[in-house]
């Protein structure tokens, strides 16, 4: 565009030097002088014309070369100004499409920035629910080893507790650690906790899902006759297993002697499983 105005003010000058030359008096009289005098009757014999008005041209900016001067000069400086004022225009002009491209570049960033957030908090949301998942699927399909049907009976002579434990969970369990035992608690004494870290009564036994299997307890003379005498008696095991993927569970009970067979205390501290 600035290409244009200078190319537009270079020709309106040439063409209002042109108008004001030809128009000049000074100019007429060097050509009618060129065409019909003595002075330049070599140009005119070799019929010249562009000769002719070049050195009519040439002898009139001789003659007015400080008007001229004054004239370009005011060419020039309209010729400046013009250009100013389409360069700041253009720089206006981009400087507002900067501006906007860059408000753009700020919205889209901001928007991309969001959509990455939105996307982290789907992601984080889509990791609970899978891990929420998990722990309801182990919740539901893990074992769980409880003890049923303690009763008091006799093999070979002698007195024993008969027991079944039973995998009542949804998955496999295989008993690592056991400790089963029978003790006198007198009223008012405290009962103590039971673990079994370092037994292994049951040996290693593996129970699937919804198996059950039985167990006996010899007791001993001392137990039995405490049995009769009184109902203080306790039937207590400590047992801990595994699932399948190796996490270690515990289960307790502590059943109280109450006639051939041994009944649950009411206490969930007594018995619970993990």
């Amino acid at each position: 565009m600035q290409r244009y105005w200078a190319w537009a003010l270079v020709v309106l000058f040439a063409g209002l030097l042109w108008w004001v030359i030809s128009a000049s008096q000074g100019f007429q009289n060097c050509i009618c002088n060129a065409k019909y005098g003595n002075a330049y009757q070599t140009a005119h014999e070799s019929r010249s014309h562009l000769k002719i008005v070049l050195l009519c041209i040439g002898e009139f900016l001789e003659a007015n070369n400080g008007a001229i001067t004054a004239l370009a000069t005011i060419v020039m400086a309209i010729f400046t100004g013009t250009l100013w004022s389409v360069t700041g225009k253009a720089v206006r002009l981009a400087r507002e499409e900067f501006q906007f491209t860059k408000k753009q570049l700020e919205e889209a960033a901001d928007v991309a920035g969001k959509q990455i957030a939105i996307q982290g908090m789907q992601t984080d949301i889509q990791e609970k629910q899978k891990e929420i998942s998990r722990l309801e699927f182990f919740a539901t399909h893990r074992p769980r080893i409880i003890m049923r049907n303690a009763s008091v009976i006799k093999e070979d002579g002698a007195e024993k507790i008969l027991y079944t434990l039973v995998n009542a969970g949804g998955s496999d369990a295989t008993i690592k650690e056991s400790w089963v035992l029978t003790e006198v608690v007198s009223s008012g004494q405290p009962i103590r906790n039971l673990r079994c870290a370092g037994h292994n009564d049951l040996g290693i036994v593996p129970l699937v899902a919804g198996q059950d299997r039985d167990f006996t307890y010899p007791l001993s003379g001392e137990i039995s006759s405490a049995m009769r005498l009184s109902s203080d008696v306790y039937f207590t095991g400590s047992i801990r297993y595994c699932d399948p993927k190796g996490t270690m569970r515990t289960s307790v009970f502590r059943r109280r002697y109450e006639g051939e067979t041994f009944r649950r205390t009411g206490d969930q501290d007594h018995e619970y499983s993990d």
